[in-house]
């Protein structure tokens, strides 16, 4: 669908309401006031990336991006932060597994610190993933999927299909 309508970059703000803090598991002294952005890109990277199998047995997945990805993404992410306090953090990835840790550790340790993120779609993800948890949960928070000429607005989650006839659905996030 992403393909089919040109949505390349997700936008998936992240803000403590103070109505919502004691939802958080975070201490409220530490994330409240947090107000910020992040800017995932979604038609590149180790997702859309080519993955397989070498006849020895090992496995990889290609991460591939282009100069015009990467730019209209990062002209989304910097109209947004000149909008805002101006600060703009770019997410990659120079190890990966450590570099992810510590990213999920600074934005629980002191999210205040952030206004505008920019990264790559898979970091994108988990980032947003985690970031939930200042809000409370996955089901607080809106999502936007945006192209040149068309967006789709959902809760980060998705449509949730597991909550179907249990009662446990929160409209929250879509009416963000």
């Amino acid at each position: 669908m992403r393909k089919e309508l040109g949505l390349f970059a997700n936008i998936r703000p992240v803000t403590a309401y103070k109505a919502l803090l004691k939802h958080s598991p975070l201490k409220s002294d530490r994330i409240e006031g947090t107000d910020l952005v992040i800017f995932r890109e979604l038609t590149g990277g180790i997702y859309f990336g080519e993955k397989g199998r070498t006849a020895d047995g090992s496995a990889y997945d290609n991460c591939t991006y282009s100069r015009p990805e990467i730019e209209r993404i990062a002209h989304l992410a910097f109209q947004s932060a000149a909008g805002r306090r101006q600060h703009l953090t770019l997410v990659d990835k120079a190890n990966v597994l450590e570099t992810s840790r510590l990213w999920r550790e600074v934005i629980i340790t002191n999210p205040k610190q952030f206004d505008v993120m920019l990264t790559e779609n898979m970091f994108g993800d988990i980032i947003s993933d985690e970031a939930s948890v200042i809000a409370g949960s996955m089901g607080l928070l809106p999502s936007a999927s945006v192209g040149a000429e068309v967006a789709v607005f959902e809760p980060i989650h998705g449509s949730y299909p597991q909550a179907k006839g249990k009662g446990i659905a929160n409209p929250l996030a879509a009416i963000l």
